[in-house]
């Protein structure tokens, strides 16, 4: 409700303890992810995607949603 509402420090807080009882509740994660990046924390947003992929190794078999969010965190590769 706190993510529609646009609460998005609040949703994150749902999800915290969301995660705390189901830490390996891969959708949980991947909704962490996506909040974080609208919330401009790249490596927060990558972190959470890390975790959602150690739990669903499918999730993201090419890796383009991983590097898209690497970008974001630590910028452009050299």
């Amino acid at each position: 409700m706190r993510l529609a509402a646009g609460d998005l420090k609040g949703a994150i807080a749902d999800l915290g303890e969301s995660l705390g009882r189901d830490p390996s509740d891969a959708a949980a994660w991947i909704l962490l992810s996506t909040i974080e990046e609208r919330r401009n924390d790249g490596r927060a947003a990558l972190q959470a995607w890390e975790k959602a992929m150690s739990l669903n190794p499918m999730l993201d078999k090419t890796h383009k949603r991983q590097e898209q969010l690497r970008v974001k965190a630590f910028g452009q590769p050299t």
